[in-house]
């Protein structure tokens, strides 16, 4: 800003970078800038670094050394936005079932009309696959698209 400062507005350079004008004239009265949150920005880096990435905001401020006597979880949200760095969230993008590669196309016969004349003239129906502790648990489910009367029924063999 001192190198543009002769070419364009101190109020300009001000907008176009989103700072005070309070701060700016302080930083350029001293020649430098100020940074209170140096240490606690290299603080948040170090715990990220050592948890191998993973850690978010929350833990990072449970994390971080006493001699920063706890700073808020937003000072910490804000230094971890200023340093770019995220934490992992482990099975974030698990999909839940996926097609074999020799499964055929489902036909919709319903064609997604769920008006009927009388009652149970539509029943739908799916079976998933959950696993327990025990093993896996297979549930089959059938729904009235009129009614909206759900039956189910689980089998574990």
């Amino acid at each position: 800003m001192l190198a543009e400062r002769a070419g364009f507005p101190i109020k300009l350079m001000a907008r176009i970078l989103g700072a005070g004008m309070p701060g700016l004239y302080s930083w350029l009265s001293s020649g430098c800038l100020r940074d209170g949150w140096s240490a606690e920005r290299e603080a948040v880096h170090r715990v990220w670094l050592e948890s191998d990435r993973r850690f978010g905001v929350r833990f990072m401020e449970c994390f971080l050394p006493a001699e920063f006597s706890r700073p808020s979880l937003c000072r910490v949200r804000r230094l971890v936005r200023e340093l770019g760095i995220r934490g992992c969230t482990p099975n974030a993008k698990k999909r839940a079932a996926i097609p074999g590669s020799k499964a055929r196309l489902r036909l919709d016969l319903v064609r997604r009309d769920s008006t009927s004349p009388v009652p149970t003239y539509k029943p739908v129906g799916d079976i998933t696959n959950l696993r327990t502790g025990e093993g896996w648990l297979h549930l089959a489910t059938a729904i009235g698209l009129n009614t909206r009367m759900a039956g189910w029924s689980p089998s574990s063999a």
